[in-house]
């Protein structure tokens, strides 16, 4: 499937960087004058598969249609597509640089009991995973 798109790169202004997340492919269904959707599928025809390779590069598709391998982005087109990266993300945000424009994309959040929850299930994963293991071996 990835094959059959026709793909680009997009280097980020010369002012500006890429950032990546926990879910770094974005797939974007743009309407135009800010109005999309996340909901974007591999053949959803006119949509957008965004996925950050650097903080300078980025690659691109638009289904069904071809661009040049290589794109230039005005600063707004940049920055749209740097808030489709951070409402994207599941939790995390990786930035090569702190900048503010991640923070007003994605306020931090910070939440005591849930890191000690995740670590907690980390901690125990071996375990529920070897007794699930066993468990579906004695069926």
């Amino acid at each position: 499937m990835l094959l059959s798109h026709k793909w680009s790169i997009i280097e980020a202004p010369s002012d500006a960087e890429w950032f990546t997340s926990d879910h770094p492919v974005v797939r974007v269904n743009y309407y135009g004058n800010g109005k999309y959707d996340l909901k974007g599928g591999w053949g959803n025809k006119g949509g957008n598969i965004i996925m950050p390779l650097s903080p300078k590069y980025l690659l691109f598709t638009q289904i069904g249609d071809k661009f040049p391998r290589r794109l230039q982005l005005e600063d707004s087109q940049a920055s749209e597509i740097r808030m489709f990266i951070a409402e994207r993300a599941h939790r995390m945000i990786f930035a090569h640089e702190a900048g503010p424009e991640v923070t007003q994309l994605r306020p931090r959040h910070v939440d005591p009991a849930s890191y000690q929850g995740e670590q907690r299930a980390w901690f125990d994963w071996h375990g529920d995973q070897s007794r699930a293991e066993n468990d579906a071996g004695n069926t």
